[in-house]
């Protein structure tokens, strides 16, 4: 990532908030863009994704974390 943007190193807060769970629900295997079914997997995979959280109404709603990642 630091290749693509600038970034610092924070530090933790004194009063982290935690967010709400709501239901938990998983990815979809496969998702439509440009009209093209694509894997999620393989989205996440060619990405470099190192982790992700969806949120909806404040609310997490999917957390994934790869082994490595980015």
């Amino acid at each position: 990532m630091a290749e693509l943007l600038p970034s610092r190193t924070m530090a933790a807060s004194s009063r982290p908030s935690a967010l709400p769970v709501g239901q938990l629900e998983a990815l979809p295997p496969a998702f439509r863009f440009d009209g093209t079914e694509r894997s999620t997997e393989t989205l996440l995979t060619e990405t470099d994704t190192a982790a992700l959280l969806v949120l909806v109404d404040g609310q997490i709603r999917h957390e994934h974390y790869a082994s490595t990642g980015g």
